[in-house]
């Protein structure tokens, strides 16, 4: 249901005077009509299909008239303007911004331009131009317009009628028809905003827009200047009180509208884009692995950029000696956007000793020797190793090598597989305890006791 209904009042200039006909239309209210027909002084778009409708949201400036969706078998629907009066007039200039979809494997995707006038559908297209630039397509019986063949957002298109061979030209109706061949997962659209029609002479004021431009998206909101004469309105993609946000416009190549007047009724437009480029997204390529060993080599190579910089002396592919921190990276691609990225390097080096529980144990000169339990190794779990040590279970008191030093060797291996040993060592002693019998026959005893 439509709850406003609004009626434009078509005002007509000769081409001595003001030279609009109607517009530009900032669509900022439900104007347009559906049904089979309507009066010839509305906005008009049919309803025999999904029609192209008002919505209050969007745009390049506000609301937009626009369609959604899939038509089979070249289904096309049209947006009618009010009716004008080009009396005087030689051409017509039909101005708008346009937004649509684009898809590589729909070639079929167009919009073509005709009028009716002297009670007949007249393909009287002269010029298509799109950012300045010629986008003229002849469709042959099907009329002039221009193709699908780049996704565009609030471009800027200018449609020249000739009106040389119209007698009447005093009531014109302006046709705008969107078309599509296919109905599937791709979802066509089409949106237009700022419509307008004046002379195409137009007015000998004009404005002239600064260069092309580029941004990186994590740039700064920036304030647009540079064209001139300077005052004028700044529109399109990202710009909000002719301040450009780049985050908000996204990536890509966006068209941006400049729009100044001298004062005195004559306004003038021009176009330029600002290209927004991602910031670059490094690969990083660790060797061996994030987690390695004290004392091993670790080497850091980022790829996908032109510069690379590294914090705490690392060189890009370089071999060094990591601590456990993070190594932070800066990169520079070759727009000269930067991004900053990092990684966490754990190096692994296991704090172990061994406090064994004797200082000397008793050794016998014969086997079997005798075998004491090893114990004293911390963390728990490792192993040990010696010249004494029997399974990395027991010391040995083995005692042929007579009052020694036994040194015991204690190896931990941690979940990362890093190693840490510590040694310690017990005093080897002959405990003996056997008689050994000495057999003499011969007794003396000195010194002599029966004396003194």
């Amino acid at each position: 249901m439509r709850n406003i209904i609004t009626t434009l009042i078509v005002l007509v200039f000769t081409l001595s005077g003001f030279s609009q006909l109607l517009g530009p239309e900032p669509f900022d209210t439900d104007f347009l009509i559906h049904g089979s027909s309507a009066s010839t002084s509305v906005w008009f778009a049919p309803d025999y299909h999904t029609p192209i409708d008002y919505t209050a949201s969007g745009g390049c400036t506000g609301g937009h008239a626009s369609y959604s969706g899939s038509w089979n078998s070249y289904w096309g629907n049209f947006l009618r303007l009010p009716e004008v009066d080009a009396t005087g007039m030689d051409s017509l200039l039909l101005s708008f911004d346009v937004s649509h979809s684009y898809f590589a494997s729909q070639t079929d995707d167009w919009i073509r331009f005709y009028v009716w006038a002297d009670g007949a559908y007249q393909k009287i297209v002269l010029a298509v131009r799109i950012n300045g630039v010629d986008e003229l397509y002849d469709f042959g019986v099907n009329g002039k317009g221009f193709v699908f063949d780049t996704p565009r957002s609030c471009a800027a298109v200018e449609v020249v009628f000739d009106l040389a061979t119209i007698s009447n030209k005093s009531s014109i109706l302006v046709y705008l028809e969107p078309n599509c061949n296919y109905n599937n997962s791709n979802t066509y659209f089409i949106s237009f905003d700022n419509v307008s029609l004046s002379a195409a002479g137009g007015s000998t004021y004009s404005v002239s827009c600064r260069a092309d431009t580029t941004l990186c998206i994590n740039d700064a909101a920036w304030p647009i200047s540079g064209s001139a004469p300077t005052g004028g309105t700044y529109s399109g993609n990202g710009v909000t009180s002719n301040i450009f946000f780049p985050t908000i416009a996204g990536v890509g190549i966006h068209s941006i509208k400049y729009v100044n007047d001298d004062g005195m009724g004559s306004s003038d437009s021009c176009y330029f884009n600002i290209t927004v480029h991602d910031v670059p997204h490094p690969s990083i390529v660790i060797v061996p692995n994030d987690t390695l060993c004290q004392g091993e080599n670790l080497i850091l190579t980022a790829t996908g950029a032109q510069n690379y910089q590294w914090d705490n002396g690392v060189t890009n592919g370089i071999p060094f000696i990591p601590s456990t921190q993070t190594y932070s990276l800066t990169v520079t691609d070759a727009n000269g956007c930067i991004n900053d990225t990092s990684v966490n390097i754990f190096v692994s080096s296991p704090l172990v000793t061994l406090y064994l529980p004797w200082d000397t144990l008793c050794a016998e000169p014969y086997a079997p020797y005798p075998q004491y339990l090893l114990s004293g190794g911390n963390p728990g779990g490792g192993y040990y190793l010696g010249q004494d040590v029997v399974d990395s279970t027991y010391i040995e008191g083995n005692g042929a090598p007579a009052y020694r030093y036994s040194v015991v060797e204690y190896y931990y291996e941690d979940a990362y597989g890093c190693e840490g040993s510590a040694v310690d060592s017990v005093y080897l002693n002959l405990c003996l305890t056997d008689i050994i019998e000495n057999q003499n026959a011969d007794i003396i005893i000195y010194p002599n006791p029966v004396k003194n």
